[in-house]
């Protein structure tokens, strides 16, 4: 019952955190030393380069069994806003003994690290930190590692640097641009199982606003490889990758708000990306199908009701047309739509932020699309 459920809790960390905060939550997972490792996001305070404040923004690494003597001592300070109790700090982690120091602190500087993977074999955490206007990174973190945040995104200087920077500084493993659909990294595993031949040593991510599952080697880099796309986009999007105890790679999306229709898929091969895209058609009329797409993705920076929004994808502001004025749809020919829609808005001479829906959508339903768009217009 939720009675007996709610007496069985033993409560490890309570960390208040603004009213307006995000990035709450991240990863449970205990590491070959059997002590916890928890990642957790900044609560949107740039407070990452901190050991004295909240809990968060960081790698936290804490010792659950209480197990004492020369592994682990009690907590000795609190965080500000928030209680800790229940659990002990490993003596080996890197601040501790450090007065006025939060010592369950692993590595720091990190924006919203929501997805992270211990590998069995090195003992490497790699993580993925999702970014703010400009770039998605994966990070392969030692102890003690840093960041960067709030002062660097991907190769780029963003906030000042502090004057004293704890911790060794540790770039993005890789990065990639922002656009309006890749734009939430999902760090994800190094796969070393036998059921998929050609992916023995990649690292498995994923975003989860575009929902795409792709595979780049751990050691050289380059340009990642594509694997798959899901069918549901936005923040109904891709959650995690898991590995399953027989090999599988396993996707769970999140779903509607509205409807209870989040999927865990498994990764198959032999499908080529239209045979999956077709399968996926077949599940909902297209005209739902298109609906959502336009709520989960177009709807962002267009607006619900078709209005555009003022939005900052760049760094700039944006204004995005007005689909209600009946003067942009004298000017914009169903074809200029189509093509961008397909290509995106460089291929049509407007902004990048807008993308390329190709192989995110069908031909049918970019006809139902353009419909959609100029329904939006008063009825001249």
């Amino acid at each position: 019952t939720p009675e007996a459920r709610l007496q069985s809790r033993t409560i490890l960390i309570d960390q208040k955190r603004p009213p307006n905060g995000m990035h709450n939550g991240g990863t449970l997972m205990f590491g070959p030393e059997g002590y916890l490792y928890l990642t957790i996001g900044d609560y949107v305070t740039n407070e990452s380069q901190q050991l004295d404040g909240r809990l968060g923004g960081g790698i936290l690494r804490i010792d659950v069994d209480q197990r004492g003597g020369d592994r682990s001592a009690p907590i000795r300070k609190q965080p500000r806003e928030g209680a800790t109790a229940n659990y002990f700090i490993p003596k080996d982690n890197p601040w501790y003994g450090r007065p006025d120091t939060l010592e369950e602190f692993w590595a720091i500087g990190f924006r919203n690290p929501f997805r992270s993977w211990i590998d069995p074999t090195t003992g490497d955490v790699w993580l993925g930190d999702v970014g703010w206007e400009r770039w998605e990174e994966l990070h392969r973190v030692p102890k003690g590692g840093n960041g960067q945040w709030p002062f660097m995104e991907g190769p780029e200087a963003h906030h000042s640097r502090p004057q004293k920077v704890h911790g060794q500084e540790i770039p993005p493993f890789y990065y990639y641009r922002q656009t309006s659909m890749d734009r939430a990294v999902l760090g994800g595993l190094i796969y070393r199982g036998d059921r998929y031949p050609r992916l023995v040593g990649k690292y498995i991510f994923g975003d989860n606003n575009s929902s795409t599952i792709r595979a780049i080697d751990p050691v050289t880099g380059g340009e990642p490889l594509f694997l798959a796309r899901t069918s549901q986009l936005g923040q109904q999007g891709l959650t995690a990758i898991v590995l399953s105890p027989a090999g599988d790679l396993l996707f769970p999306t999140l779903g509607s708000k509205k409807r209870p229709d989040g999927r865990i898929l498994r990764l198959t091969s032999g499908k080529d990306e239209q045979a999956l895209l077709a399968s996926i058609h077949l599940s909902k009329p297209i005209g739902q199908i298109v609906e959502e797409k336009y709520e989960m993705v177009c709807a962002r920076c267009h607006g619900a009701d078709g209005k555009g929004l003022a939005t900052v994808l760049t760094g700039a502001l944006t204004l995005r047309p007005d689909f209600t004025n009946p003067k942009w749809h004298a000017e914009v020919p169903d074809q200029r739509m189509r093509i961008a829609i397909i290509k995106g808005g460089q291929a049509v001479g407007r902004s990048a932020d807008m993308p390329a829906w190709e192989g995110f959508i069908s031909e049918q339903e970019v006809d139902v699309m353009v419909k959609k768009i100029r329904a939006f217009a008063p009825v001249r």
